[in-house]
């Protein structure tokens, strides 16, 4: 099981910027979710991979700490969006 680097926080913005901080240190981006809809949830399964949602219900999958996002799931063409 990969261990969390102690006192590193990971953030997600509205307009899907990944942003991420250690310690005291300012905010810093390290990546954007593909798409282009607005980010509205991120969770981190371990301290690498990270999932994110976005409000056209597409998901999305980083590997290494949200510099770069693949996606597991996007809509099928007329679905509503929510």
């Amino acid at each position: 099981m990969e261990e969390p680097q102690p006192g590193r926080l990971v953030a997600l913005t509205a307009d899907g910027r990944t942003l991420t901080a250690e310690g005291d240190r300012r905010w810093t981006q390290v990546g954007r979710l593909p798409g282009g809809g607005e980010a509205t949830v991120l969770t981190a399964v371990s301290a690498r991979r990270l999932l994110a949602a976005d409000n056209t219900d597409a998901v999305y999958e980083s590997a290494d700490g949200g510099r770069t996002w693949s996606a597991l799931h996007r809509p099928t063409t007329g679905q509503e969006h929510h």
